[in-house]
């Protein structure tokens, strides 16, 4: 008989596991509380619910419902009351996870990241650790990922900066796809004052690939469901899993238990759309639910912590916001990719003068992080960002002529490139995810609490960078330009109002480590306390890194999962050298993975001004579309 494994989650971390399982012969059962918006999921571009409509995405369609499923936020754990109740840093509550709403962009983390302690050095107030795996091991998994969920970008670009700390062995999959004007400006200031802009990696077709479509650059990318699928996702491991003929996916199921004798895992309890309660057997268990939810299912499962590692360590990239405006031209950011062009430089240690700012106030460096470049406001969200404005100087006429003035000059949509760096966040113990003592959600569970702090190494880096982000945009020609704090704190409020962490990065939770005192998990992902436990998703990662965790989380699932399924070493690469992958067809050259029992299997190979608060809420509240079906169809597409 086959091994059986239940998976939690069904994003890019928990649909690889699901893939490398299935393939290697397991038989694979994947439940996702969250609805299903699509129609056969075997196929490469399955028909969908999502489509380019802002209103519905302002509405919450296939956001979690934070009022059913409140989370807690507080600053410290002195803290009598928490901060916020409800949305905390949430992430689409749909199959496919956070990627049915994301940007796709998709850079490698750098070797400082994974042995940061051994080449960085520690800092005091901060729990800094290497990975138990280095970039070297971790490269041929990039390169598996980048060939499976297919990844456009510039080479030459990447090997200017984060060439030197991630060496590439291989041409990305795809070339770029067409450059926006906003970014493309941006890029100009950027190389104007010595940095080192390019075409930014994305998992985004820009030709046909595996099926699916090349990117119509319809401008509709971050925070809303791609149409076309030309945006790689977790559906392409998740689809593998189905046709594997071994998986079988389950929305509105919400895991609610791991059950387990102590020492091992024997399944899971779960509640159906219906509210009645069930269990499913299982000889491992894999958990994938993301960085807050997954050390919530392992809390609420009452499992074994002798190092208090459980729920620590929760890290939120630490995001800045940089905007330039141009009164003399219109530079038409909300049409495209979210954005076309990036830069490394903050990434550096070693920028000039960051470690001069870290020894000022008593740090032994400095990181920022990647610096996104273009994008701006949709145009609902720029009306209501004008009403927030006018509600300040006149709140009984928000409305009117002048209004109608702000619209049509369109300074904070049409004339404005957004740029904003995602910053490094240091792992601290205090910093976790833990059960609310009061608080619960629709099933009567402990919600999540929440408590963060940043580091005084996040902030004294944002200070330093800020500066160089509107120096950029000055040099890039912008009227006005500036760079605020996305997030502030109790005693270092922001510009923006915010106190929550809500750049939809989460890492942390369930750190992997090689000694059990400071880990939660192993050098693969699984319960020390538990082995048939393994965890999928970010809440594995011992750090941060300065650049977006999802590429990461495909990878470092792809290497853990097939530790689990007994596979030796990485994916073997069948590569085409020439580059062909076909016009017409768009197959992608093939990623063989090698050594199964059964046999090989092949896999086929912002704006910176934030909306407001009270409409936040609205956006991640519940919504009504039909349900999906158990097997992996859903509803049929709406026209739209």
């Amino acid at each position: 008989m086959a091994e059986k494994a239940v998976v939690v989650g069904s994003g890019p971390g928990a649909a690889t596991a699901a893939m490398v399982l299935a393939e290697a012969g397991w038989d694979v059962v994947v439940f996702e509380k969250g609805r299903n918006y699509f129609s056969d999921l075997t196929e490469p571009a399955p028909g969908t619910l999502f489509s380019n409509d802002e209103l519905k995405m302002l509405r919450g369609f296939g956001g979690p419902d934070t009022e059913g499923e409140p989370r807690a936020f507080r600053s410290t754990a002195d803290d009598p009351e928490p901060l916020e109740v409800g949305f905390v840093n949430n992430l689409p509550t749909t199959v496919g996870g956070g990627s049915a709403h994301w940007d796709a962009k998709v850079p490698r983390f750098w070797d400082i990241d994974f042995e940061k302690l051994t080449r960085l050095g520690p800092i005091d107030g901060a729990d800094v650790v290497d990975w138990p795996v280095s970039y070297s091991e971790m490269a041929p998994y990039y390169d598996a990922v980048e060939q499976l969920i297919g990844v456009q970008g510039d080479g030459d670009g990447w090997a200017a900066v984060a060439g030197k700390y991630a060496p590439r062995s291989r041409a990305f999959p795809m070339p770029p796809g067409p450059a926006q004007l906003a970014s493309l400006l941006l890029a100009e200031g950027a190389g104007a004052t010595g940095l080192h802009p390019y075409s930014y990696p994305a998992a985004v077709a820009s030709q046909p690939y595996d099926g699916r479509p090349a990117c119509i650059n319809c401008g509709f990318c971050s925070g809303f469901g791609c149409p076309i699928h030309d945006r790689g996702s977790a559906l392409i491991p998740l689809r593998r899993a189905l046709l594997s003929g071994r998986a079988e996916l389950r929305p509105d199921s919400m895991v609610t238990r791991i059950e387990h004798d102590g020492s091992s895992a024997t399944g899971v309890r779960w509640v159906g759309s219906d509210g009645a309660e069930h269990t499913e057997s299982a000889d491992f268990v894999v958990l994938g639910g993301g960085a807050v939810e997954s050390p919530r299912l392992v809390l609420l499962s009452d499992v074994g912590d002798d190092s208090g590692w459980i729920g620590g360590g929760i890290m939120f990239h630490w995001f800045s916001d940089g905007f330039g405006i141009w009164l003399d031209q219109r530079l038409h950011g909300y049409r495209g990719r979210s954005f076309s062009h990036g830069l490394d430089d903050f990434c550096d240690p070693d920028f000039p003068g960051a470690r001069e700012a870290a020894a000022e106030v008593g740090l032994p460096y400095l990181r920022g992080g990647i610096l996104e470049m273009g994008g701006t406001s949709h145009l609902i969200q720029e009306a209501l960002q004008y009403v927030d404005l006018m509600e300040i100087f006149d709140a009984d006429k928000p409305f009117g002529r002048r209004f109608k003035e702000l619209m049509r000059l369109s300074a904070l949509r049409d004339r404005l490139a957004g740029m904003q760096m995602i910053a490094e966040d240091l792992c601290q113990q205090a910093n976790r995810v833990d059960l609310d003592p009061s608080i619960t959600d629709r099933y009567g569970l402990p919600a999540a609490r929440v408590t963060y702090h940043p580091h005084l190494y996040e902030l004294t880096a944002q200070q330093f960078y800020m500066p160089h982000m509107e120096a950029l945009a000055k040099a890039a020609g912008a009227d006005v330009s500036g760079a605020v704090a996305q997030t502030g704190t109790p005693q270092a409020p922001s510009p923006t109002g915010e106190t929550t962490p809500s750049g939809a990065h989460l890492m942390g939770g369930l750190r992997m480590g090689t000694d059990p005192s400071n880990s939660a998990t192993d050098g693969f992902g699984r319960l020390w306390s538990i082995q048939n436990v393994g965890v999928a998703d970010a809440a594995v990662f011992p750090t941060s890194g300065a650049h977006n965790p999802t590429l990461t989380i495909f990878a470092i699932a792809l290497r853990n999962a097939r530790s689990w399924a007994g596979l030796e070493g990485p994916p073997e690469l069948a590569v085409d050298d020439e580059g062909d992958r076909g016009a017409d067809s768009g197959v992608p050259v093939g990623l063989v993975v090698a050594g199964a029992a059964g046999g090989a299997a092949v896999i086929a190979g912002g704006a910176a001004a934030l909306a407001a608060r009270k409409r936040r809420a609205s956006a991640h509240g519940s919504e009504t579309a039909e349900d999906g079906t158990a097997d992996g169809s859903g509803p049929e597409p709406l026209s739209s």
